[in-house]
């Protein structure tokens, strides 16, 4: 919780400082007003040994000052070794986001922050048995989530393709969840990924 907070701070500080000192800077000549990726990674939950696959997708509308603001799915699957068998584990991560790209040339890095929701939704065990973030298989819960992101996007010379690396911490808030068994008040789901960026409209 503690190294959310900080990266939390971070990010807003930099963007205070960012934004103003580029004002100036006008990117309409170089940015689409859509954007669109598409992007598959490795996924781990705080407390597990087992890593998913997670594959999503984002929309943003670009803003000519850096800014852009959409909304991101994530699907996450995985197998969860348990003591009583295996358990098919899939999370569903959708939420809208705000994120900020520094000027740069062919690469360009990123910031990105939002709000949404974690559904979780778990298979049957063999033998029986759960997954701490939800007590009953075939039931789905559903948290409050914060995402917190950077990465980069590297475009080709006409700027409507490129490729887009980022790792993401996906906070989960649980305390409300009084069957969760989780002692802290927050979870974590951290990815890292990469994929496609297309970026599309205007003249």
């Amino acid at each position: 919780m503690r190294g959310t907070l900080v990266l939390s701070v971070i990010c807003l500080l930099t963007l205070a400082w960012a934004i103003p000192a580029r004002a100036q800077f006008d990117r309409s000549d170089i940015h689409r007003p859509f954007a669109f990726d598409v992007y598959g990674g490795g996924h781990k939950f705080e407390g597990s040994d087992e890593t998913g696959l997670g594959f999503g997708a984002r929309l943003l509308l670009n803003h000519r000052s850096g800014l852009a603001f959409g909304g991101n799915f994530t699907w996450v699957t995985r197998t969860e070794e348990l003591l009583a068998g295996e358990q098919d584990v899939n999370v569903y991560y959708y939420n809208a986001e705000l994120e900020y790209t520094f000027p740069g040339g062919m690469i360009e890095p990123f910031l990105g922050a939002g709000a949404g929701a974690a559904t979780v939704k778990l298979g049957d065990v063999e033998g029986g048995g759960t997954l701490q973030l939800a007590s009953t298989p075939g039931t789905d819960k559903t948290y409050l989530m914060v995402p917190l992101s950077a990465g980069g996007r590297i475009y080709n010379t006409t700027r409507s393709i490129g490729v887009v690396v980022e790792v993401r911490d996906h906070v989960v808030f649980v305390s409300e969840d009084e069957d969760a068994g989780i002692d802290s008040d927050t979870t974590h789901g951290w990815s890292i990924g990469a994929g496609v960026s297309f970026q599309f409209g205007g003249p």
